[in-house]
């Protein structure tokens, strides 16, 4: 692990100088898309000055918003895709540490909401095409012990090294997040800090204002108040992430190696982001700038159409008629009334025919309407299916629509995988304390798993299967702390886990996993005795199947009688047996310990004889003839 920083002033400029680079990036080019697409998705379609266009034509804006059901239908997808995480033990030997490592996450996730935070994520990762969590440890001041949180973070509060270019920011040298403060509030919750760091004369860490990152509301700022940004900056230091807190005038937090450690002990940031996509100059997007141009033609075909119909060219001799606004203003009522000076209708006066014109506009529009129905969450998959069309036929469709969105739905899941994995570390890191965890389990029945619990011999005996009744009754030994090796045997240890996280979601393989099970049930039909019924339990989604197919298996009920009968005389003699071991052993650690502090005992004695034998042949050597007490 790195040393201390010693020049703290080289890295608070270096800190500085991250962010100055990053809304420098992000000003360019990179917010102005991201808040197009947040607009787009709210039905903030317009510009002002196309606004004002429209208002001196005397048409309305009308928005017909696409954008906001394409997003809607994702968001429904990843949540009805949800599924609890996982751990999968390393070795045969560990199934134990993987049912337990399995409670306790899931108990996490269930405190935190988790599913709630990673859906509001997937938000800001189509939209803005960034989403990101945090993973921290916290102090529970009354229960005295560490509870581990997971937020998700606002995107246009962090920042990241603009120099990475993988999704997943693993090649990225620093990540961060800010908040905007008041100088009070500061003091408060950063009780302790040098002086410097609420020096606000300073500036935020920034030489120049910026509107992706300012304070908001803006039209709500009291301009008396004093308002920072205060940063929180993981940074890469001689090859170990860093942590620090700043503002422009110094640290609140000196540069320091994470309190956080990963799977191998090392120091990991407290950050997972994740974007959607990255252009080849490193700018991050989400899937809904796709969708912005097909909007905007959307939105200003049907403007063009309707001012087309609601709109007449004219010809005619001059002279026809007196007042040819007036004509138009006529012409543009239902009761309109037109008078001519001289000639008649479509001879000295008439209508263009611009039909042509509106029937291309209205093609237009159909195409632009087919364009965007057809990106992402296509229009089959989202339940609008034309007719006449065949069940495989719309199924091959929403299959295809699957497809496209597997990767999008692909790096969420990694980056869900990724924070599950940094929760297990605190948990590992922080949960030092016996505690249980609720669960609740299969069937909704709620069950408790108790970590890091030091055992009695009778909890032993119990998990042995020796029932309380069998056990010998008003014995104390029973509840003596359990020894092993001269140490106490401990139930579930968290910092002794070791597993893989998993999720297991397949959205891509739901359509194929139904045709497939039909066409198995079909085959059963036309021929029962061929195909085993136990296999069509195991390829269908019931969530009891296991249990199903063991009471499929479990035989007649002579047979099951007989082989419950065997079982239950071979599982009380082996507890009998194991009974007797466990008190023959706990008598001999007895004996054991009496003969250790008897032995102890005269080894004293003798020691003392010793020393008192050596003090006499010292004093008679000395001081000869005197007598010894």
């Amino acid at each position: 692990m790195a040393t201390d920083i010693k020049n703290k002033n080289d890295i608070l400029s270096i800190l500085k100088g991250y962010v100055e680079e990053f809304l420098d990036f992000a000003n360019q080019n990179m917010h102005d898309r991201a808040e197009k697409a947040r607009d787009y998705y709210d039905g903030y379609q317009w510009t002002e000055k196309e606004v004002r266009h429209l208002e001196n034509r005397k048409q309305p804006p009308i928005t017909i918003n696409r954008i906001k059901p394409k997003v809607m239908f994702l968001k429904g997808m990843e949540a009805q895709n949800r599924t609890d995480p996982k751990a999968l033990p390393r070795t045969p030997n560990d199934d134990k540490s993987g049912e337990v490592s399995t409670d306790a996450l899931r108990y996490v996730e269930e405190v935190n909401r988790s599913d709630y935070e990673f859906s509001d994520g997937f938000e800001n990762y189509i939209i803005e095409g960034v989403e990101a969590h945090e993973v921290i440890a916290e102090l529970n001041k009354k229960k005295q012990q560490f509870e581990v949180v997971h937020n998700r973070l606002f995107y246009d509060r962090i920042f990241w090294d603009i120099h990475s270019r993988k999704k997943n920011f693993s090649d990225a040298t620093y990540l961060g997040t800010f908040q905007w403060m008041d100088e009070k509030q500061a003091r408060i919750d950063f009780k302790g800090a040098p002086e410097e760091f609420f020096n606000f004369e300073e500036g935020d860490g920034t030489s120049r204002d910026d509107d992706a990152f300012s304070d908001r509301p803006m039209y709500f700022i009291d301009k008396d108040r004093k308002r920072v940004r205060v940063f929180l900056c993981y940074f890469l230091h001689e090859n170990v992430w860093h942590y620090a807190v700043f503002s422009g005038g110094g640290f609140a937090i000196s540069p320091s190696p994470s309190p956080y450690l990963d799977e191998d002990g090392e120091p990991e940031p407290q950050f997972v982001f994740r974007s959607a996509f990255v252009d080849r100059d490193g700018t991050r997007y989400g899937e809904v700038e796709s969708y912005l141009d097909p909007q905007d033609e959307i939105n200003k075909r049907r403007s063009k159409l309707l001012h087309f119909l609601s709109t007449r060219q004219t010809w005619g001799k001059k002279g026809a008629v007196n007042d040819i606004n007036d004509l138009k203003k006529q012409m543009s009522m239902p009761d309109g009334h037109l008078e001519f000076n001289i000639g008649e209708w479509g001879k000295d006066v008439g209508i263009v025919d611009t039909s042509d014109m509106a029937n291309g506009q209205m093609q237009l529009l159909i195409e632009a309407k087919s364009e965007i129905d057809v990106q992402g969450a296509n229009s089959v998959l989202q339940g609008d299916v034309p007719q006449p069309l065949s069940g495989r036929a719309v199924q091959s469709l929403q299959q295809g629509g699957v497809v496209d969105l597997g990767s999008l739905f692909d790096g969420h899941r990694e980056c869900k995988n990724r924070v599950y994995r940094m929760m297990f570390n605190r948990i590992k890191q922080f949960w030092n304390e016996e505690r249980w965890v609720r669960v609740l389990g299969d069937e909704n029945k709620l069950r408790w798993t108790g970590l890091n619990r030091p055992l009695t011999v009778r909890d032993v005996l119990l998990e042995q299967g020796i029932s309380e009744e069998e056990l010998p009754q008003g014995d104390p030994r029973l509840d003596m702390p359990a020894m092993m090796n001269g140490q106490p045997i401990i139930d579930n240890p968290v910092n002794e886990l070791d597993v893989d996280i998993l999720i297991d979601e397949a959205a891509d393989s739901i359509s194929l996993q139904h045709e497939q099970f039909e066409l198995l049930v079909k085959m059963y039909q036309a021929n029962p005795q061929a195909i085993d019924f136990k296999l069509l339990i195991r390829a269908s989604q019931l969530r009891n199947k296991d249990e199903l197919i063991k009471m499929l298996e479990g035989g007649t009920d002579a047979q099951q009688a007989a082989l419950i009968q065997a079982q239950q005389q071979e599982q009380q003699e082996a507890k009998q047996i194991a009974l007797l071991t466990q008190v023959a052993k706990i008598d001999k650690d007895k004996a054991s310990a009496e003969k250790d502090r008897a032995s102890a005992g005269k080894m004293a004695q003798e020691t003392q004889q010793i020393a008192v034998e050596t003090a006499t042949d010292l004093e008679q050597a000395t001081h000869p003839g005197r007598e010894i007490a």
